[in-house]
This record gives C-alpha cells, sequence and structure tokens, in this order.
C-alpha cells in the first residue's frame, strides 16, 4: 500500500471516528442517554444506505435483510 493511501485511510478513520464521538456526546446534552445510544446504534444501517449513494455499492437481499434485522434488535433491546 502506498504511503499517501495509508494516510489518507488513517485520516480519514481519525476524522470520522473523532466527529462520531464527538457528536455522540455532544447529544447526551440535549437529549437522554436512553435516546441517543439507540440511534447512533442504527450505524450499519445508514453506512449500508450511504454506500449505495456514494460508492455506488449494489443492493443484495442480504443486505436488506442484514439492516432490517440490525434495526429490529436495536428495537427489542432498548424498548421492551
Amino acid at each position: 500500500m502506498a504511503r499517501k493511501t495509508a494516510a489518507m485511510l488513517l485520516t480519514g478513520g481519525l476524522i470520522a471516528i473523532g466527529l462520531g464521538w464527538f457528536f455522540l456526546t455532544l447529544s447526551f446534552i440535549y437529549i437522554p442517554e436512553s435516546q441517543a445510544v439507540p440511534i447512533s446504534s442504527t450505524t450499519p444501517l445508514f453506512s449500508a444506505f450511504f454506500g449505495v449513494i456514494f460508492l455506488r455499492e449494489k443492493v443484495t437481499a442480504r443486505i436488506v435483510l442484514g439492516s432490517a434485522m440490525v434495526v429490529a434488535g436495536i428495537f427489542l433491546v432498548f424498548m421492551i
């Protein structure tokens, strides 16, 4: 792997994780944790959605089923 590629991946990862944690902790100020954490747990759903839009990934039945199972699992854990 070229150094430029590795640097870009590292920088992108640090920015994404840093911004993600910043916005998660900021959300704790404005809404209760019991609402913020389930919303943040839907990351796989949004990742699949944005992958289709920005990276032109193909949507397969497996991806749709997996995303639906993640959302259903989060609903069951936090709503019941």
